[in-house]
């Protein structure tokens, strides 16, 4: 994947963009479920970052402003950054926190990557 096309690079971008800050950071992401397998774990490594970099770098944004940047990387992203169980209505601005009980899950490999209707294959 290209470093442009990387989800936690782009939320590290437009983070340092919209606190006009000049620190950098080096990331590595070690994956434990399938990439593209549809379980949210690029929305959450995006949420992760922007989440640790506005600490890191100390832009003081909110977990308001940290989801309104979210929201702009993917539907899925702001309830990661909130880091909580929440009902998510709209394209996932809308979030209304849920207290589940305690839980366990089990991931399962589909054996097939989740895409978006309009995604089209780069031949190279």
């Amino acid at each position: 994947m290209a470093e442009a096309d990387d989800l936690v690079v782009r939320a590290a971008k437009l983070l340092q963009s919209a606190s006009k800050c000049t620190q950098g950071a080096d990331i590595s992401i070690e994956k434990r479920i399938p990439l593209g397998g549809g379980f949210g774990g690029g929305s959450s490594d995006a949420a992760t970052a922007l989440v640790a970099l506005n600490r890191l770098w100390n832009t003081g944004l909110d977990d308001d402003a940290l989801a309104a940047l979210g929201l702009r990387l993917g539907a899925d992203v702001p309830v990661f950054v909130r880091g909580r169980s929440a009902w998510a209505e709209g394209v996932g601005e809308v979030l209304t926190p849920l207290e589940l009980p305690p839980a366990s899950y089990l991931l399962v490999d589909p054996g097939c990557r989740c895409r978006p209707p309009n995604f089209s294959k780069r031949m190279i």
